[in-house]
């Protein structure tokens, strides 16, 4: 119940359970997981704990009152304490309406472990983490999805750098997380009337603004150029290697070679070709490969998410100076 209530609300709850009531106060008083982990009831008492907790982080609260049990009186606690006995009753005479060979698993009580045994007889007996594992199948369903999709999978088969990708933009470049969803999903070309966009640009002979051809337009030489550069700039200082590399590439608004050489892009695919340029690269084999070209290990994690950024930061800079956006 606490749990479909508007969090910002405050709340009152009535029982003539005094045994319960006495319960709930006592864990939420206990601050010992000791002695939490030892009380009977405890993945109850730790979901009724974590709700009040939550509706104090809002500034509300949840009150707990006892009522006496088959009271004749007429206040509104003891009228609703009779109601809620009746109901109770009725539904129990009824039995239970799911079939009970399929019991349901009591997720909400927020257990990190749960058993569960066979009941026909034969020796089979689980014990596991049953949300982690709806967690798999749930990122499976969805990633299947976008595999299937006849418009959007670009980059569905780099999926792990996709993840890669993504936790970079949230915490790095937030302010562009409208447009990398819309690289992602390769919907670049459609604008707010779903109207298709088309390149004008010399050259492009009138294509879709996609994806992959927003990586290598001919009007974005400005914006690769200067990607080009601050990445030699940052990469120049690391080792002797990586400067001979960033003096080579300094020039040009070519990004490829670089990130060719530095690993950031395997060209396998113009998928995977277009990704790279837009931050979309294998993480371990970029970190492999700067590794070997004598940066130091203790920065090359950082090093993989400037370069991730300069990448992103570069075409959202040209889509928002040639086109009219919207995230």
């Amino acid at each position: 119940m606490l749990l479909s209530i508007d969090i910002h609300r405050h709340v009152i709850i009535y029982s003539d359970s005094q045994s319960s009531l006495l319960a709930i106060t006592a864990y939420r008083c206990e601050s010992r997981a000791r002695a939490r982990m030892r009380m009977a009831g405890r993945p109850f008492l730790h979901l009724i704990s974590r709700v009040c907790a939550e509706k104090q982080l809002h500034d509300t609260s949840v009150e707990f009152h006892w009522v006496a049990a088959h009271s004749a009186q007429q206040s509104l606690p003891h009228v609703g304490n009779r109601i809620a006995d009746c109901i109770a009753k009725h539904y129990s005479r009824r039995g239970a309406i799911l079939d009970s060979r399929v019991p349901r698993l009591p997720l909400e009580r927020e257990e990190p472990f749960i058993s569960m045994r066979s009941t026909d007889g034969t020796p089979v007996f689980t014990t596991g983490d049953p949300r982690r594992h709806c967690n798999h199948l749930l990122h499976q369903f969805n990633l299947d999805t976008w595999r299937h999709s006849n418009t959007q999978n670009t980059f569905s088969s780099s999926h792990s750098n996709v993840r890669a990708f993504w936790l970079s933009v949230v915490a790095f470049s937030p302010h562009a997380i409208g447009f990398a969803l819309r690289l992602l999903a390769n919907v670049l070309q459609w604008n707010e009337d779903w109207v298709e966009r088309r390149c004008r640009t010399r050259g492009c002979n009138d294509v879709a603004l996609d994806s992959i051809h927003f990586a290598s337009c001919h009007n974005h030489r400005r914006e690769r150029a200067g990607a080009c550069t601050r990445i030699c700039d940052l990469i120049s200082l690391e080792s002797d290697r990586l400067a001979a590399i960033a003096r080579l590439q300094s020039h040009g608004d070519n990004l490829r070679p670089l990130l060719v050489a530095t690993g950031f892009m395997v060209a396998d695919s113009p998928q995977a070709e277009a990704g790279a340029l837009f931050g979309v690269f294998g993480t371990a084999a970029a970190k492999r490969r700067l590794r070997e070209l004598g940066a130091a290990p203790h920065r090359v994690d950082s090093l993989v998410d400037i370069i991730r950024s300069i990448l992103l930061g570069w075409a959202f800079r040209a889509w928002r100076s040639h086109y009219c956006s919207f995230d």
